[in-house]
């Protein structure tokens, strides 16, 4: 691995990561972006294999991975599947707000069971008047009724 950024156990990881994806995700992928469906059994392998205890520190029952390290995991199972990527994204995304600015009864709360992917965090984003794509906020909307 080109990457000299992560640790030997975080190398190691990626590595079986990338095993997962294309012996576990890979034949799921049409069938997911097929159906339309959110693919539980996608995130059961996620939770069962720690890959969503990425993101979460040790104390909260995660494995305390960089962000090179989650990031590069996201990339290896989109590479196969984009809606099993963004599963792990969107748990990390969703669940940031309390890690960066939750007090401490509330990460012991919530962390553990985001972390065991026993619970699935959410992320949304909303702008009062519009309705338009986050990936291009230069753009100006005028609503006229």
């Amino acid at each position: 691995m080109a990457v000299s950024h992560l640790s030997e156990d975080e190398q190691t990881l990626i590595e079986a990561i990338r095993e997962i994806a294309l012996e576990r995700v890979a034949p799921r992928a049409a069938e997911i972006d097929h159906t339309g469906e959110f693919p539980w059994d996608m995130k059961e392998l996620l939770a069962q294999q720690d890959i969503l205890a990425m993101p979460f520190p040790t104390e909260y029952g995660g494995i305390g991975a960089s962000e090179l390290a989650v990031v590069m995991a996201i990339e290896e199972l989109s590479r196969q599947c984009a809606t099993t990527g963004l599963i792990l994204a969107v748990q990390q995304l969703g669940s940031f707000p309390i890690l960066l600015a939750g007090n401490e009864e509330q990460k012991q709360k919530y962390l553990p069971p985001l972390a065991s992917g026993e619970w699935l965090a959410a992320f949304g984003l909303t702008e009062a008047g519009v309705a338009w794509r986050r990936s291009t906020p230069s753009l100006h909307l005028q609503i006229q009724r």
